[in-house]
């Protein structure tokens, strides 16, 4: 089986493995990552979005798109999480969910 990338918004029943998996690969609190993801699950904003790399039923990556407000400045933070380095090809599709809108 290849790797399979899904959004924790359409898959919410993988929130608590997200949370746990962000959270275990960072070092930050589980109660941040369980708010922020969440957050991601629920808001009509286009962030965050938070993702996960699945093989064979097993998490071997994470990649999430955050608001950056360090210092005032807007912008777009992005954390990838590989578990191993490898790379899973696949084609961009048009409901590709790293196509966001703004």
């Amino acid at each position: 089986m290849t790797g399979k990338i899904i959004s924790v918004r359409e898959h919410p029943a993988y929130l608590n493995r997200a949370v746990d998996y962000f959270s275990s690969k960072w070092g930050i609190d589980r109660k941040l990552y369980e708010a922020a993801v969440s957050d991601g699950i629920t808001t009509a904003n286009p962030l965050p979005r938070w993702f996960l790399l699945l093989k064979d039923g097993e998490i071997i990556g994470s990649y999430g798109l955050i608001e950056n407000d360090v210092s005032g400045a807007a912008g777009r933070e992005y954390m990838l999480f590989p578990k191993k380095a490898r790379i899973i090809r696949r084609e961009r599709r048009p409901d590709d969910p790293f196509n966001l809108q703004e």
